[in-house]
């Protein structure tokens, strides 16, 4: 593995999607968890222009920049939790119902990738 990324959602009301986004050798695939769904492909490759729009939305949400842990909890809405490996780094952000746009892109990035273009995410 040469770099890998994880995007898990708990929501309140809608069940929890887990997608993980890994970029080896052989080439990028997508595993996904998709609890309270209809059938879905748990794995699939992904192309170098997906890999590349989560690469972009990383990127614009600075990512790998350190950020003040956001203390926020609640009874509606949703925990988000964004992981990645790259070498030797290994970085996590945990949010609840996060309102940054560029965050909210990157967990659209990631509902999208996995096939679930249309779930709601709070």
């Amino acid at each position: 593995m040469l770099e890998a990324y994880r995007f898990h959602w708990a929501s309140s009301f809608d069940g929890e999607l887990d997608v993980k986004v890994t970029r080896s050798p052989e080439g990028c695939t997508v595993e996904i968890d998709r609890w309270f769904a209809d059938p879905y492909d748990p794995v699939r490759q992904l192309g170098h222009v997906e890999w590349a729009r989560l690469e972009a939305a990383m990127a614009l949400a600075r990512f790998w920049s350190p950020r003040a842990p956001q203390k926020l909890m609640g009874f509606d809405g949703a925990t988000w939790l964004i992981e990645g490996w790259k070498a030797d780094r290994h970085h996590t952000i945990d949010l609840w119902s996060p309102s940054d746009p560029l965050i909210r892109s990157v967990g659209r990035t990631f509902a999208d990738l996995a096939g679930f273009p249309e779930l709601a995410l709070y």
